[in-house]
C-alpha cells in the first residue's frame, strides 16, 4: 500500500516455487487493488500457509517523516529488510528478486540501491541504526518493473499481504480515531 495519509506503508515479499505460483494463480491471486478485502484476507491466508517464505515489514510514520532519507530510500531500506527476512527464512540466496518499482526508472532504482549499499552511506545509515547486510544483498539480482504486481503472480501475492496488512493496521486506528475513511491521499474524507 503506497502514501498513506495516516499510518504505516505497508511492503511484503514471498518466496514460493512454480507449483505453489501456479496453485495461487488458480486461486486467483493478482494486483491486490483488483481483489474484495474479503477476497484479499482469504487469500493472504492461502499465500501464508504455502509459501516457501513471506515477510511484511512496515515503513512507518516516524521513518517518513524523517528527512534525513527521502520516502524512496526509506522504501528501498525496508525492501532489503524484507530481503534479509527471506533469506534468513530460506537459508539461500534468493537469485533474482523481481520488485514493483516504486522509481521511475530501472536505472534509478538501481543508483538508490548502490548508494545505500555504498561504503561511503555507512556512517549515516549506522546513525539512523540501520544495518543493512551488504555483502548478501549485493549478491541478490534485483528486477524492477513497474506495475509488477500486475504482470507477476508472486507479486501479486507480495501486494495482497501488504494490502491485507494495511487494512489490518487502518481498522485499529479508526477504532483509535473515528473513521478517517481509506487513508488515502485521495479520498476526500
Amino acid at each position: 500500500t503506497k502514501c498513506p495519509v495516516i499510518g504505516s506503508i505497508m511492503i511484503a515479499g514471498v518466496v514460493a516455487d512454480p507449483a505453489t505460483v501456479a496453485l495461487w494463480q488458480e486461486k486467483g491471486v493478482k494486483d491486490s487493488k483488483l481483489l474484495t478485502r474479503k477476497k484479499r484476507d482469504q487469500l493472504a491466508q492461502v499465500i501464508q500457509e504455502t509459501a516457501i517464505a513471506f515477510s511484511v515489514r512496515k515503513l512507518k510514520p516516524s521513518m517518513i517523516d524523517n528527512k534525513a532519507l527521502n520516502l524512496n530510500a526509506w522504501e528501498m531500506l525496508v525492501v532489503c529488510k524484507i530481503v534479509e527476512d527471506l533469506q534468513q527464512q530460506t537459508r539461500v540466496d534468493l537469485g533474482s528478486v523481481i520488485v514493483d518499482n516504486w522509481e521511475t526508472s530501472e536505472k534509478l532504482f538501481h543508483e538508490r540501491f548502490s548508494t545505500l549499499m555504498h561504503k561511503d552511506t555507512k556512517a549515516q545509515l549506522d546513525a539512523l541504526k540501520i544495518y543493512p547486510k551488504r555483502r548478501n544483498l549485493k549478491k541478490v539480482h534485483f528486477i524492477p518493473e513497474h506495475r509488477a504486481d500486475e504482470n507477476h503472480i508472486i507479486v501479486g501475492a507480495a501486494s495482497i499481504l501488504a494490502k491485507s496488512a494495511s487494512d489490518l493496521e487502518y481498522e485499529r486506528l479508526k477504532k483509535q480515531y473515528g473513521n478517517f475513511g481509506s487513508g488515502s491521499p485521495g479520498d476526500p474524507k
